[in-house]
């Protein structure tokens, strides 16, 4: 409908050797490790905004706060960052600032979806990928200027690697960033970055970002230790007790009992979009027992599943 044209202003690009692949298998490394990191800040920022002790609606608003400071200073990690990947691609930014965005970017993110406010993974994870290519791309030139691509093919490998690696599917990312960016000459040295990227991931961390989502929400896609030790555990031993002004939602539609898993304690915090929830005495449906916290939950369900992991492999 709109055009057969790339997203980017791609300027021409050409892999200068052969010999050039065992840095396209580091960069692969290297995007591993911006995966990792980002996946491991936005847990980070999600779990430090449940535990924080302030209004729900104060929460979008720290967020706000702290992406605003950012944004006055480089107002290039707002939005979707389309131009800024684009003057990486066009070798227009130094080596420091790459660098600085491409960190700053890793915390606007995190604190942007762990304050609840509107955003999304897929182009963040293009922004970090064109920003860690980019750099690479000039440290790789460094050492042998003789033997590097232009920039544009190591931005566009980033770029590649890292989306592949957060999002955990090689093989669409790798579609993707074709018809983003027109590069289909590189097209073995994209299935190399991506496939060390997304394995060195998945070994470090076991699933994609969205994995873990769903499974903080008591949603287990895939079978092993995660669906059992969900299912196992009750949540009797997690209570807190109730304020008096907690007693009174007994009635709530939005109410655990005793004997409910933690399964179905992670998946009604995820209907009801509550971070407490009332828990009913099993003998007596009418009596609040006390209050579960969404925080406790997940404590409780990580410990669990270490447990049940290194019991596995002993």
């Amino acid at each position: 409908m709109f055009g057969e044209f790339p997203a980017f202003l791609i300027p021409e690009h050409h892999i200068t050797s052969y010999w050039e692949f065992p840095a396209f298998a580091l960069l692969g490394a290297v995007a591993a490790a911006v995966a990792i990191l980002f996946q491991l800040a936005l847990m980070g920022a999600d779990w430090a905004m449940r535990s924080l002790t302030v209004p729900l609606w104060l929460k979008p608003a720290l967020g706000g706060l702290c992406v605003g400071a950012i944004g006055i200073f480089f107002p290039q990690v707002l939005g979707v960052g389309y131009d800024t990947m684009e003057a990486a691609l066009l070798q227009s930014m130094p080596l420091t600032l790459l660098v600085v965005l491409l960190v700053l970017k890793m915390v606007a993110t995190a604190m942007t979806l762990g304050s609840r406010l509107a955003g999304g993974i897929f182009s963040p994870s293009l922004y970090l990928g064109a920003m860690a290519g980019a750099a690479f791309g000039i440290v790789t030139a460094g050492f042998v200027p003789e033997l590097a691509s232009t920039r544009a093919v190591y931005t566009i490998l980033g770029m590649g690697a890292v989306t592949a690696a957060v999002l955990g599917a090689p093989i669409s990312t790798t579609v993707m960033v074709f018809e983003l960016t027109g590069g289909y000459a590189m097209s073995i040295a994209l299935l190399l970055t991506v496939s060390i990227a997304s394995a060195t991931t998945r070994a470090f961390l076991g699933r994609s970002y969205f994995y873990l989502q769903l499974a903080s929400r008591g949603l287990f896609l895939d079978e092993g230790p995660h669906r059992r030790v969900g299912r196992e555990l009750s949540i009797g031993s997690l209570l807190r007790p109730p304020h008096a002004t907690e007693l009174e939602t007994s009635g709530s539609d939005c109410m655990l009992a005793t004997q409910d898993s933690l399964e179905a304690a992670l998946r009604a915090f995820d209907a009801c979009g509550l971070e407490r929830l009332p828990v009913s005495d099993g003998r007596d449906p009418g009596r609040v027992a006390g209050i579960l916290e969404q925080t406790d939950a997940l404590k409780a369900f990580n410990a669990a599943l270490i447990k049940a992991t290194t019991d596995e492999h002993r």
